[in-house]
């Protein structure tokens, strides 16, 4: 899921920003991290994203990716990063995270909200451009998307 976040926001700000190489320079990942994503986002002269999909949302999508790094590089136990993202947690460090279904089916809709809200902020530069962006898209954009921007094997 993060990855697909990372390969569509990247994708559409690159199309979508004259200079995104050099906002880029040296930022790493920086599509991995929501609020840094954010930041560049609105520093690119875009609409926030933390204002478009609204604070629960964000803070639901931040938990997501906290939870999502300690299951990849801490075997699934809480670590001090991840309470400093989630603050009311029930686990606290060293215990073991568990997911509900419940939980993971959120994250998979507000991740699509995400993917979502990054088409509608970035898309009227990029369906100017008629960039590579539909091919990194994966499911997560709207219809409307698929209308703005004609997909390159369109006759």
């Amino acid at each position: 899921m993060v990855g697909v976040v990372e390969a569509l926001a990247s994708s559409l700000f690159r199309t979508a920003v004259a200079n995104a190489d050099s906002l880029l320079n040296g930022k790493g990942a920086i599509f991995q991290r929501l609020d840094h994503m954010a930041d560049l986002i609105v520093t690119a002269g875009f609409s926030d994203l933390r204002t478009t999909l609204g604070r629960q949302t964000w803070q639901r999508l931040l938990e997501t990716w906290a939870a999502r790094h300690v299951f990849t590089h801490n075997d699934g136990l809480v670590d001090e990063r991840y309470l400093t993202k989630v603050p009311g947690s029930s686990p606290q460090v060293g215990q073991r995270l568990v997911l509900t279904e419940a939980m993971c089916r959120r994250a998979l809709e507000d991740a699509k909200a995400l993917c979502e809200a990054l088409v509608a902020v970035l898309r009227w530069r990029a369906a100017r451009a008629h960039s590579r962006a539909p091919s990194a898209l994966n499911g997560c954009a709207p219809a409307s998307y698929a209308q703005a921007i004609p997909s390159p094997h369109s006759s």
